[in-house]
């Protein structure tokens, strides 16, 4: 049954509902608690439509405890005031419960609390859309409990002193183009942040679990925190300088002006990219473009991707990867046999060899690239220090460059892998 709310003031609830009742609040219409919640309930599926106003001296709607998804409708011109006269100073605008429930808001929430605050249930799904303005003083938008998958949309202004966005801890996924007004922290969880066309003024905080970050073209303070966590700059067409160590070195669109720790990984941009790492086992992918990878101290994974590409390990056990025919005829410029390794991608070249290091009579070294076994398939070419591999292993198609390695440099079979 759908219910049409009327104008009224009242210490207790003003809206308690049951079974499957719906409420709207028309654009005319103000309804006000004095003392608790404004609008709750405690079982059922719902669906709230505002158009007016809503005035909680605690809550302005209240659905803890509901298993059921709740749909949570705020348009423009309605307003949700919690915390009344500011002595309920956790009053949030919304809690938001139930399995698979959603709230959208293209209106004005200002809370004392947290403008949502969300319970994502059950490993389900609750997604949250805001094209309005949201204020909490606590946080803007909270996952305060929960297993489940949180997804954030906001193309409008969500503000506070402390955390715009709070995340919980399962996984948090927050796609911004408009503007969070304070810090991000995704909290635990394996999390995304896409910040690509928004902006974002407060720290961005990963917190544990493996996160990524989608990059905007204004100023970041990012720090990955615990996990294995990734800058991820595919979506961009021009060339970005990206060094963890040193953040007045960072150049380019998606990457000036902003400062990074804790973070292990870098996808690059399609252009040419030069990406440098710290102390850490860095994983760098420089995508398109003829990219210069630099790894550091560690135990870094390198892969060029398309273009051609200049790959140094630096210190450390280093991989250098080759997962795609177009990422071959690289250089790298310090390859130690015995330490790093070189790993290709078989089902990408097409090699139908096993996995593993390769057997010890598939590689050959000499001075030519005309081979007389047609086991051997990888060549490693002394006179200029280049590995080449022959499909066939006859000399009846032409070898193909892998990697240029640096002068002097040697190797054997067990310095290439299959994976």
């Amino acid at each position: 049954m759908l219910i049409e709310a009327t104008s009224q003031t009242t210490e207790g609830h003003v809206y308690i509902l049951s079974g499957n009742d719906d409420l709207h609040v028309g654009s005319d219409v103000t309804i006000r608690s004095t003392l608790t919640d404004a609008v709750t309930t405690w079982a059922g599926a719902h669906v709230f439509t505002i158009d007016g106003t809503i005035i909680g001296q605690d809550d302005c709607i209240n659905t803890i405890g509901c298993d059921d998804a709740q749909t949570v409708i705020i348009n423009a011109g309605a307003k949700l005031i919690s915390g009344g006269d500011g002595a309920v100073s956790d009053a949030d605008g919304v809690i938001l419960d139930g399995i698979g429930s959603t709230m959208t808001n293209a209106g004005d929430i200002h809370s004392y609390g947290s403008a949502a605050s969300l319970f994502v249930r059950d490993a389900g799904t609750t997604t949250v859309s805001n094209s309005g303005t949201m204020y909490g003083r606590v946080s803007g938008v909270w996952h305060k409990f929960g297993i489940g998958t949180l997804i954030f949309n906001n193309s409008g202004t969500v503000e506070s002193p402390n955390n715009a966005f709070w995340g919980g801890a399962s996984v948090d996924i927050v796609t911004n183009t408009g503007t969070l007004r304070g810090g991000v922290d995704l909290g635990a969880g394996n999390d995304v942040l896409n910040n690509k066309g928004g902006t974002v003024t407060g720290l961005i905080l990963g917190g544990e679990g493996d996160d990524r970050f989608v990059l905007s073209t204004t100023a970041e303070t990012i720090d990955g925190g615990a996990g294995f966590d990734t800058l991820d700059l595919s979506s961009y067409t021009s060339a970005v300088l990206i060094d963890l160590n040193v953040a007045a070195n960072n150049r380019g669109a998606a990457a000036l002006r902003d400062s990074f720790s804790g973070i292990e990984a870098i996808i690059g941009t399609t252009r040419a990219d030069v990406l440098r790492g710290d102390a850490g086992d860095n994983l760098f992918n420089g995508l398109g473009g003829s990219d210069n990878l630099s790894g550091g101290a560690g135990a870094d994974t390198l892969e060029g991707g398309a273009g051609k590409d200049v790959l140094t390990g630096g210190d450390g056990a280093d991989v250098f990867l080759f997962t795609s025919s177009k990422g071959m005829n690289d250089q790298i410029t310090d390859f130690v046999a015995g330490v790093d390794q070189i790993r290709l991608e078989g089902s990408a070249f097409g090699y139908g060899l096993a996995t593993g290091a390769i057997s010890a009579a598939y590689f050959v070294e000499q001075t030519s690239l005309t081979v007389t076994d047609r086991a051997q398939h990888f060549i490693f070419r002394s006179t200029d220090s280049s590995l080449w591999y022959d499909a066939d292993g006859s000399g009846k198609r032409a070898a193909v460059l892998i990697a240029d390695l640096q002068d002097g440099a040697t190797m054997t079979a067990a310095d290439i892998w299959l994976i």
